[in-house]
C-alpha cells in the first residue's frame, strides 16, 4: 500500500467523522509537528504516523511496531579474557563474599 492510497483512504473515511473546529481541539497544533515533512524521516516517525491513522480509523490489524536488530549482539573474547572473566566471578568473588560473612560474623560475636 503507498502513502497516496493510504491518505485517499484516509480522506474518504474523514468525510464520515464529524468537523470540529480548530479552536476545540484539545492540543495545540503545533505539537503535531511530527508528521511535517521536515520531522517526517527523523526517527520513526513515519511509521508512528500509519499507526495513528490506521488506529483511528480502525484498523488495528495494520498498527505494527517494528523491531530494530541490536548492533552488538555478540560479545567477542579471546581465551585470556574468558579465563580472567571466569576467575574473578567463579573465585575472586565467592571468597570476597566469605571473607566479609565471617568478618561481620567475627566482630558481631566479640562485641
Amino acid at each position: 500500500m503507498y502513502l497516496k492510497d493510504v491518505l485517499n483512504y484516509l480522506r474518504e473515511r474523514l468525510d464520515t467523522f464529524p468537523k470540529i473546529p480548530l479552536c476545540q481541539l484539545p492540543t495545540p497544533c503545533h505539537r503535531l509537528n511530527f508528521l511535517s515533512d521536515t520531522y517526517l524521516g527523523a526517527g520513526a516517525n513515519l511509521n508512528l504516523g500509519l499507526n495513528i491513522f490506521n488506529w483511528l480509523i480502525g484498523d488495528d490489524d495494520f498498527v505494527s511496531v517494528e523491531v530494530k536488530p541490536s548492533a552488538d549482539t555478540k560479545l567477542e573474547l579471546n581465551d585470556s579474557q574468558l579465563i580472567i572473566i571466569g576467575f574473578g566471578f567463579f573465585l575472586v568473588l565467592p571468597l570476597l563474599l566469605l571473607i566479609t560473612g565471617f568478618r561481620i560474623w567475627y566482630l558481631r560475636n566479640n562485641r
